[in-house]
């Protein structure tokens, strides 16, 4: 026998022992008895085959709820201000630091005053002269009225000639005219004082108003310039969000309306706040205007930048359809859950429970006592069971077991 004609017969050898293995461990389809699989893709399952999925149901109930406008916004401080350096110079003191809570007036820190302090100084001293001028005038003026009120009498006695009381009044008309001279003397003086003192107020940088230091941007011994922001200060006392309102909104949310706010960074806290103004030009474009809702904030906990879900209410509606939150399943397209409905089993024998896909349009909250409650619109009545647990992998039509009740009949194998 050839070498090429052994390693053919091998190879034929191989196949047929791998080819009977494969056969032997191959299980017939559908299980033991042959039938379908079981499992979660059989008949009943959330599929539609296999054993049903047990699920919870709850009634459908009737109450008091609110019905309101959720918004998503952008939380904004109620005033933020960069404060920059009014001239150029080294920061020689430093005042506040970041986190530090400052008054509306107060000093956060100041830039060298090189020369300006001097110059306020010599100011000072040129007020000072002219004033003193001012007062040695004045006290000439008195002299020579009292000069010129004698020589009046004297005058009118015929005991001074005409040319001796002309003297005496031209002395009083030259005191009262350096007084004048004096007076403007000092204004200008003040005046110059005022303009210095003005410049050297530039070097310090000043709390525009109540707030928290956001952020310190130089330290002390930097170089501030004028277009550079030192400090970045916020009013987080109170914090606004803007919203978008379409016509039909604008139309029933009025200033002063309440409003809920939640923030992902608080997980089941809710913060309260008003609309404060509402504009009122819409935009031609998105055919929307702007409301400003703002939120207590004395704690702080809210800051600028974070996302927030606002709810208004604007209306009470007594006796609406109210559904356990958990009975929802959302997507991208729609909001539906699952009403429970009896009857006959798959197999005919006896009945069953199956699961009915009803779309439904979420329009509002329960009242305070009832806050796990959501009120809807659809194609359902109070007292229907829906589907609270298990309900997220149904479809349509599935047949389930509700929890605490019966297992319906299932098909013979």
């Amino acid at each position: 026998m050839n070498r090429k004609l052994l390693f053919s017969l091998i190879a034929i050898a191989l196949v047929a022992v791998i080819g009977g293995g494969m056969a032997a461990r191959k299980k017939p389809e559908g299980g033991p008895g042959g039938g379908p699989p079981g499992g979660m893709g059989g008949p009943g399952g959330p599929g539609g085959f296999g054993a049903p999925a047990v699920v919870t149901t709850q009634p459908v109930a009737q109450g008091e709820i609110e019905v309101w406008s959720e918004f998503v916004g952008t939380l904004q401080a109620r005033a933020f201000a960069d404060l920059y350096a009014k001239i150029p110079g080294q920061i020689v003191e430093m005042r506040a630091e970041t986190g530090d809570r400052v008054r509306q007036g107060q000093v956060l820190a100041r830039i060298d005053a090189g020369d300006l302090r001097q110059r306020v100084e010599q100011m000072e001293a040129a007020l000072r002269m002219a004033q003193a001028t001012l007062t040695e005038r004045r006290s000439t003026l008195e002299v020579n009225q009292a000069n010129a009120d004698r020589s009046s009498a004297l005058f009118a006695q015929q005991l001074i000639s005409q040319q001796q009381q002309d003297t005496v009044q031209a002395e009083l008309l030259k005191a009262r005219a350096q007084v004048q001279v004096a007076q403007a003397q000092v204004e200008q003086a003040r005046a110059n004082l005022g303009a210095a003192r003005a410049e050297l107020e530039k070097t310090l940088i000043i709390a525009p108003f109540d707030g928290v230091i956001g952020k310190r941007h130089l330290d002390r011994g930097a170089f501030a310039t004028t277009n550079q922001p030192v400090f970045s200060l916020v009013d987080l006392s109170t914090i606004k969000t803007t919203i978008p309102l379409t016509q039909k909104d604008a139309a029933r949310i009025q200033v002063g309306q309440q409003a809920r706010v939640t923030s992902d960074a608080f997980p089941g806290v809710e913060f309260r706040g008003q609309v404060a103004r509402i504009a009122s030009i819409f935009d031609p474009n998105t055919n929307t205007t702007e409301a400003e809702v703002e939120i207590a904030n004395s704690d702080g906990r809210l800051k600028p930048g974070m996302f927030a879900t606002v709810s208004i209410s604007y209306l009470t509606e007594p006796t609406a359809l109210l559904v356990p939150k958990t009975a929802l399943v959302e997507d991208e397209r729609e909001t539906y859950l699952f009403v429970a409905e009896k009857g006959p089993a798959p197999d005919g024998k006896g009945e069953a429970w199956t699961a009915k896909r009803v779309p439904v349009l979420r329009i509002g909250a329960g009242s305070e006592e009832r806050r796990n409650e959501v009120a809807i619109e659809g194609d359902v009545q109070a007292g229907q069971p829906v589907i609270t647990l298990g309900q997220q992998e149904l479809r349509d039509g599935a047949t389930v077991v509700i929890a605490g009740s019966a297992r319906p009949a299932t098909p013979a194998g």
